[in-house]
Formats: C-alpha cells, sequence, structure tokens
C-alpha cells in the first residue's frame, strides 16, 4: 500500500487468495487517467493484475491513504483492482530485521535470492517490461530455510520498451537514486538499467562514489546498502557506467 491506496486480502469460497487494491480516481485528471492506464497495462502485461473496477463515490467522499500524513482527500470516484497476492514481506525489512536478530543468511540462501531475482527481473524484460526501480524494497519475499518465492511488486514508474528501440526515453530522470544506473540519471532506461539496480543488491555496494543523497554522506550509505544487499563477490561487471558492457541477466544466471 501507498500514500494514495489502500489494499485488503480477500478470499474465494474455495480458499484462494487475492489483493484488492483501491485508489481515488478522477477523469477530469487526464494526466493522472493516462499514469494510470500506463500502470494498468504493465500490470496486466506482467500477470499481477487481473481486472479493475471504477464506482462513482458520493458527494462530497473523501478517500483516506496510507501514507504518513494519513491524510482524508476528496475523491469523485473510487478504483477497485484485483490482483494477484504475493504473500511475505519487503526484501528490505527482512535485511534488518536478519540484521537486528544477528540471524545472517546462509551462502546458499544468499545464492536462491539471487537467482529468483534475477530470473524475475529477466521475466519482465522478456515481456518488454523495464522495471525502472528495482530495490530491495520492490521486491516482496518468503522465506522458509531454502525454500525461498520472491517476486518484484510496485510498477508505478515501469516502462514499456518500443520494438525499434533498445532504450527508453523518459519525461525525466525516475527511480531511487542509490540504486539508479547512471544513464537513468540523464532520463534514458533499458533492461541494462534494472541489471544495474539488481548489481546494487548483489554486490552490496554503493556505486556512485561520494555523492550526497538525501542529507547523508556516503559512509551511512555504505552502511545501509551493505546491510541490506547480498554481499556477493563476482558481479562487479554489473556496475559497469556503460550499458552496453553490463552483464545481462543470462550472464549473470551463469556467474550464480
Amino acid at each position: 500500500q501507498g500514500s494514495f491506496a489502500r489494499v485488503k486480502i480477500c478470499q474465494t469460497q474455495d480458499g484462494k487468495k487475492f489483493a484488492i487494491r483501491a485508489e481515488s480516481y478522477d477523469s477530469k485528471k487526464q494526466e493522472k487517467v493516462r499514469e494510470f492506464e500506463k500502470a494498468r497495462a504493465i500490470m496486466i502485461k506482467a500477470g499481477v493484475l487481473y481486472g479493475d473496477v471504477i464506482r462513482k463515490a458520493s458527494e462530497n467522499a473523501m478517500f483516506r491513504g496510507t501514507g504518513k500524513s494519513n491524510q482524508h482527500l476528496p475523491t469523485v470516484a473510487k478504483m477497485y483492482q484485483l490482483m494477484g497476492l504475493q504473500e511475505g514481506k519487503e526484501l528490505y525489512d527482512v535485511f534488518v530485521e536478519l540484521k537486528r536478530d544477528k540471524k545472517p543468511l546462509t551462502e546458499a540462501q544468499k545464492l536462491i535470492l539471487a537467482i529468483k531475482m534475477v530470473e524475475e527481473i529477466d521475466r519482465l524484460h522478456q515481456l518488454g517490461i523495464v522495471h525502472c526501480d528495482v530495490k530491495p524494497e520492490n521486491f516482496v519475499t518468503n522465506i522458509d530455510g531454502e525454500v525461498i518465492s520472491i517476486g518484484a511488486v510496485d510498477f508505478g514508474l515501469s516502462e514499456m520498451l518500443k520494438i525499434e528501440n533498445w532504450f527508453i526515453q523518459l519525461e525525466s530522470a525516475v527511480g531511487t537514486p542509490l540504486y539508479m544506473a547512471p544513464e537513468m540519471f540523464q532520463g534514458q532506461a533499458s533492461p541494462a538499467s534494472d541489471m544495474f539496480s539488481l548489481g546494487v543488491i548483489l554486490n552490496g555496494k554503493n556505486p556512485h562514489g561520494r555523492k550526497w543523497f538525501f542529507g547523508a554522506w556516503n559512509n551511512r550509505i555504505d552502511d545501509d546498502i551493505r546491510d541490506t544487499g547480498l554481499n556477493l563477490s563476482g558481479f562487479d561487471k554489473m556496475l559497469e557506467e556503460d550499458p552496453s558492457k553490463r552483464l545481462k541477466a543470462v550472464e549473470v544466471l551463469e556467474l550464480l
């Protein structure tokens, strides 16, 4: 769930679980409608959205989001989306809990997580989707010993590749700075950009040197990335500045 949407779990009579996402919707806000339509198409392509419906709200209705402000916002309609339920926890939260409890992942668990993350992002690329915001917060995982499931979530910044181009020209720089590939700061993205972001997680390294992000010097950033990464060795080529020189998903899987 996010600042302007709420998510609830529902269950069918035969026990199958789904997620229902509710969000304020206004057809008069054309830019917002275009964003909805783009995100909707990507989520359907990714196989995470099964259907949606828009219902008109009562007069002067307010919609309460779930952000830090927990503010009530006026709305004329609500969009309800039926989505596949990815059970588990954000990978970021898993890393934080493991550090707190002093229960590090085994090498086998790290390798399984790495393989499954690369396979998931490669699956999206095969569908023509560039996630554009790969980071631990955007993976949901369930870890039970060496039985591990993981899936990518939050396609709000994702883009579809066009057949004639191997990269996407973005309207502006998007993503999470600590995990963004160099070209993304220039408003370009491609499957190689997602591989760079994955490389930050696999390596557990700050690839940007002494840069200032959100008021924190990189020594603090280094600690955060190391604590929320897999700290595997041998994947530095995922962090090449030139996208054409970065390891592709198939090459990373061969190394794993």
